[in-house]
């Protein structure tokens, strides 16, 4: 396998990371938080966008139907560390704000804390999250999560 399409894995505050979670660290970690706020938490490949489409429909599916047609999931339930130009979570106007996170726990900004948000934990056999990876990106799924999610004997 190329390992040139595998990203970079280092240390990041004792955590093994990929630069896509660390790339806007100050915006993650200077993000307000609302009491309203719902922070979805999982690990990559867990039903993250299943679980998102979920929660949206749940909170917005009877106010606002013409929303699940004209804004994509990624919008209306945008990564909190996302630095792709997409909708960011402070820029959404919902209450309450839905936004998911593959983040460590130590790392989630204190402001959810603080604001005592809502954080719902996807948990999924990690066995079971490496199947997805390796059939949409079979280079990412043997690389970073694999060296801390899977055992060595697995």
């Amino acid at each position: 396998m190329d390992s040139s399409l595998r990203p970079e894995l280092f240390n990041f505050l004792g955590v093994p990371m990929i630069h896509y979670y660390t790339n806007n660290w100050d915006g993650v970690q200077n993000f307000q938080a609302r009491q309203d706020d719902i922070l979805l938490a999982t690990y990559p490949r867990s039903g993250t966008t299943w679980t998102s489409y979920a929660l949206d429909l749940l909170y917005f599916g009877q106010k606002s139907q013409q929303r699940q047609e004209t804004i994509p999931i990624y919008a209306r339930v945008p990564h909190l560390e996302a630095t792709l130009p997409v909708k960011q979570p402070d820029k959404l106007l919902t209450s309450p704000r839905i936004m998911k996170t593959h983040l460590p726990v130590q790392f989630v900004p204190k402001s959810f804390w603080e604001q005592n948000c809502r954080i719902i934990y996807v948990g999924r056999n990690a066995k079971d999250t490496k199947i997805p990876g390796f059939v949409t990106q079979p280079s990412w799924a043997l690389s970073a999560w694999s060296l801390h999610v899977l055992p060595a004997h697995a």
